[in-house]
C-alpha cells in the first residue's frame, strides 16, 4: 500500500519539479492553477471511498464485488453533479486559455480517482503485488512522456493532454486487473435510491477528505488571486520540496497505524507506541527544517534553477511548517485509532476557517511569506487541537524527555530562522543533540527506525 502511495506522489513530484525548472515560475504557475483546481474537484468524486472501501471489504472479503457496486454507483452519481457544477462555474474559475486546460485535467484527475478506486479492492484483499506493478507502470509512463515533451518545448496545453491519456491508460488497466482478480463489474445493480443512501453513510469520511483538502490548498488559491502565475508558480515549487520532505512521516505512519489500532484498548502500550513514533517524527521533521534552512537555496537552485528566488526566501519558513506537520502527525494518529473521526473532521474544519482568514490578511501585505506564516498559525492551532484532545483521551502527552528536548532545538531553530542568524547555528545544536543520543544507545533505536522503514516500503 505505502509503496504505491509512494510511487504516485514521488512520481507527481519529480514531474511537477521537472516542469516548474523546465518552464520557469510564469507557465508554471499557468498549469499549476488549474492542476490543483482539479485535484480538489476530484476529490469530491472521492467523497472518502478510500477509507469507506477498505473498510467494508475488510470486513466482508467475499461480498466484495457487491461493495464495489453499491461505491461505483455513489461515485457515478456524484461524478455526474460534479460535472454539471464544472460545467456552470469552470469558466469562472480559469481565464480564457486555462479553460481548455482545466477540462483536461479535471478529466484525468476523475479518470485518476476511478483508477484508484478500482485498485482498492485488490489492496484490501492484500494483492499489493498487483497494485504497485499497475502503477510503477503507469508512473514511468507518465515521467518519460512528460520529460520528453517538455524538453521538446511544448506547453500546458500539450502537457494537459498527456496527463489525461496517461489517467485514461491507468483506468483501463486498473479495470482490467481487477476484473481479471475479482471478477466482472455489476453495473446497474444498485438504484440510486441506494446510491444515495450510500453517500449518506460516507459523509463524515467525505467532508474530513474535502475540507482536509481544501485547508491545504486554500493558501494556494490566495496566492494566486493576488499575485497571479508567478506567484502561485513560485509557492507551489515551494510546497512540493515540503511534500517531499514528508515521506518519511508517511512511511512511519503506515508502520505504525495498525499496531496502534490493536493495541488502543490497552493504555500503556498506546502510550508507549505514541511516545516512540513521536520521538522519531520530532527527530525527522526538525532534520528537514534545518536541512530547508541551510541548503535552501542549493535546494532550490539545483532542482528548479536560478530563475525561483522567491522559492529561497520561504524555504526556512517552510521548514517549520515541515516540523509542525511531523509534530502533529503522531498525535493525529492516535485519534484515528481512537476512532475520533468527527473530532478531526471539525478540527479540520476549524483550520480551514482560520487558513482562508489569515491568507486574505497575510497574502496581500507579505506576499509569499504571509503565505506561509499564515499556514505555521493554522498548522499550530490544529496541532494543538490533537494534543489537547489526544491528553484527554489517554491522560499523557506522549513524549519522553528526548522528544522535549528536541522541541526545545525546534524552538531555537525557528528563533534562528526569524531572527535572520546564520542556519548553521541550528545544525551545529542538532548535530550535537543527535551525537549525544548515539552515544546514549541510539544506534540500536536508529536500527529499530531503519527496520520499520524498510517495513513500510515493502510490499
Amino acid at each position: 500500500m505505502l509503496c504505491a502511495n509512494l510511487l504516485r506522489l514521488g512520481a507527481n513530484t519529480l514531474v511537477l519539479m521537472l516542469l516548474a525548472r523546465q518552464w520557469g515560475a510564469s507557465t508554471f504557475g499557468e498549469f499549476i492553477f488549474p492542476f490543483t483546481v482539479a485535484g480538489l474537484v476530484a476529490l469530491v468524486v472521492d467523497y472518502g471511498f478510500n477509507l469507506q472501501l477498505l473498510s467494508e471489504i475488510g470486513r466482508q472479503p467475499r461480498r466484495v464485488r457487491s461493495i464495489v457496486a453499491s461505491s461505483l454507483s455513489a461515485k457515478l452519481l456524484l461524478t455526474g453533479a460534479v460535472m454539471l457544477l464544472a460545467a456552470s462555474y469552470g469558466h469562472r474559475i480559469a481565464d480564457d486559455g486555462g479553460v481548455m486546460i482545466l477540462w483536461l485535467l479535471l478529466a484525468g484527475a476523475i479518470s485518476n480517482s476511478y483508477a484508484i478506486f478500482f485498485n482498492l479492492p485488490l489492496r484490501a484483499l492484500g494483492k499489493y503485488d498487483d497494485e504497485v506493478k499497475i502503477v510503477l507502470f503507469v508512473n514511468t509512463v507518465l515521467v518519460l512522456t512528460v520529460a520528453a515533451f517538455s524538453l521538446a518545448g511544448f506547453g500546458p496545453l500539450a502537457i494537459a493532454i498527456v496527463f489525461l491519456g496517461v489517467r485514461i491508460l491507468y483506468l483501463v488497466l486498473s479495470v482490467l486487473w481487477y476484473r481479471r482478480s475479482v471478477g466482472g463489474v455489476l453495473v446497474g445493480a444498485v438504484s440510486i435510491r441506494e446510491s444515495v443512501a450510500y453517500l449518506r453513510k460516507g459523509f463524515p469520511f467525505g467532508v474530513h477528505v474535502v475540507v482536509g483538502a481544501l485547508y491545504f490548498q486554500v493558501d494556494s488559491l490566495i496566492v494566486k488571486h493576488y499575485l497571479g502565475n508567478s506567484g502561485i508558480g513560485s509557492y507551489q515549487a515551494a510546497i512540493y520540496i515540503l511534500l517531499a520532505g514528508m515521506l518519511i512521516a508517511d512511511a512511519l505512519a503506515t508502520v505504525y497505524l495498525p499496531a496502534m489500532s490493536s493495541t488502543i484498548t490497552r493504555r500503556s502500550e498506546s502510550v508507549t507506541l505514541l511516545e516512540m513514533l513521536n520521538r522519531q517524527l520530532f527527530l525527522f521533521g526538525l532534520l528537514g527544517a534545518i536541512i530547508m534552512s541551510v541548503a535552501g537555496e542549493w535546494l532550490a537552485r539545483t532542482i528548479y534553477g536560478a530563475s525561483y528566488g522567491d522559492v529561497v526566501q520561504i524555504l526556512p519558513l517552510m521548514g517549520l511548517v515541515l516540523f509542525l506537520r511531523y509534530a502533529g502527525a503522531g498525535y493525529g494518529l492516535l485519534l484515528t485509532a481512537l476512532d475520533r473521526q468527527t473530532i478531526r473532521t471539525w478540527a479540520v474544519i476549524a483550520a480551514f476557517g482560520v487558513s482562508l482568514w489569515m491568507n486574505f490578511i497575510f497574502v496581500p501585505t507579505y506576499g509569499l511569506r504571509g503565505a506561509v506564516l499564515a499556514s505555521l498559525i493554522t498548522h499550530a492551532l490544529l496541532n494543538t487541537v490533537y494534543v489537547v484532545v489526544a491528553y484527554v483521551q489517554v491522560r499523557e502527552l506522549c513524549m519522553n524527555w528526548r522528544t522535549w528536548g528536541l522541541c526545545g532545538l525546534a524552538i531555537l531553530h525557528a528563533m534562528i530562522v526569524y531572527s535572520g542568524l546564520p542556519a548553521q547555528l541550528s545544525l551545529i545544536a542538532f548535530c550535537a543533540a543527535l551525537a549525544m543520543e548515539l552515544t546514549n544507545g541510539g544506534f540500536e533505536r536508529l536500527a529499530g527506525v531503519v527496520t520499520r522503514l524498510n517495513q513500510a516500503l515493502t510490499p
